[in-house]
């Protein structure tokens, strides 16, 4: 959520040796596989760090029962988001 709206977002992460990337979906802002690294930490929270030429947007959170939830922060704006496992098609 920034500045009281809604923004859906989908993420894709993936571990490969041993460190956690990833990319993300703005569609309204139609941003398209941007790259981001992630940091797991040991109390089961979760950083995403997306670098930008102005300043990084950072996602701070904590992945419980399958879901991670906090803020983020892209210069002066912060929001909140949550972001959840999407089922897979057969």
């Amino acid at each position: 959520m920034v500045l009281g709206s809604e923004v859906p977002v989908s993420a894709t992460l993936q571990l490969e040796d041993g460190e956690l990337w990833g990319t993300l979906d703005i569609s309204s802002r139609r941003i398209e596989d941007l790259p981001f690294r992630a940091e797991l930490q040991a109390d089961g929270g979760v950083r995403f760090v997306i670098p930008q030429e102005d300043s990084e947007i950072t996602f701070d959170g904590k992945l419980e029962d399958g879901v991670v939830t906090g803020s983020f922060r892209v210069g002066l704006i912060r929001g909140i988001f949550v972001l959840e496992r999407a089922a897979t098609g057969s």
